[in-house]
C-alpha cells in the first residue's frame, strides 16, 4: 500500500494504517518515483489532460457513476 498527501506525515495515522493492513507493506508514493507531497497536483494535472483530450476522467466501477464522463470544463480566457 502506498500513502500520499499530508496525512502520511502523521506518525500516529500511518502506524494505525500499518497495523490495520499488516502484513501488507506500507510505503509512500516516493518509492514509486512520485513525490508523496505532489500527488494531488499530479492527479489534477492528469484530470486536466483528460479534459483537454475529451477523454473520460472517471471509473464508474469505483465512483458509482452510471457511465464514463469527461470531467471538468476549459473556459477560454476572456481578453
Amino acid at each position: 500500500m502506498y500513502l500520499c498527501g499530508g496525512g502520511r506525515h502523521n506518525n500516529l495515522l500511518t502506524q494505525r494504517i500499518r497495523s490495520l493492513v499488516a502484513p501488507i507493506e506500507v510505503a509512500d508514493t516516493s518509492a514509486l518515483g512520485v513525490d508523496a507531497d505532489f500527488m494531488e497536483a499530479v492527479a489534477f494535472a492528469w484530470l486536466a489532460k483528460q479534459c483537454l483530450d475529451r477523454a473520460s476522467g472517471n471509473v464508474p466501477a469505483v465512483t458509482g457513476a452510471q457511465s464514463e464522463r469527461v470531467l471538468g470544463v476549459i473556459y477560454p480566457r476572456a481578453d
